[in-house]
């Protein structure tokens, strides 16, 4: 008796790009029909104990593969993690960046508002 989810999650240790896409638009349709909160998270966990976090990341290294990358963004959105060094790890970071310039490009507007009117009040 092998552990639910074993032999998907050994098969995207493979070195075929094809496969390992397959296996994983299969787990994430798998996850998509879970029944209810307690099943997805259940099935989840299975997942992280069979180690597919650190196969991933491997896979991520690994492959150029377009279609597997989105796969890997949509199973990081699902599943609630970052796999480090994936690309969905530096869209994060790059949508934290935008963020700050924008917070401080506001932040600057201020100071200079605050400058001006500091001018004002010398005079």
């Amino acid at each position: 008796n092998r552990a639910p989810f074993a032999v998907l999650v050994e098969l995207l240790e493979s070195n075929d790009a094809d496969l390992q896409t397959q296996v994983l638009s299969l787990i994430i349709e798998v996850l998509k029909v879970a029944p209810n909160d307690k099943k997805y998270c259940k099935m989840l966990a299975r997942l992280e104990n069979l180690g597919i976090y650190d196969i991933l990341k491997t896979c991520s290294h690994s492959t150029n593969n377009r279609d597997f990358k989105m796969l890997m963004k949509q199973f990081q959105i699902m599943a609630g993690v970052v796999i480090s060094t994936s690309e969905f790890e530096r869209e994060i970071y790059r949508n934290r960046m935008k963020d700050m310039e924008m917070h401080m490009s506001q932040l600057e507007k201020k100071v200079e508002v605050y400058q001006q009117q500091q001018n004002l009040f010398e005079l």
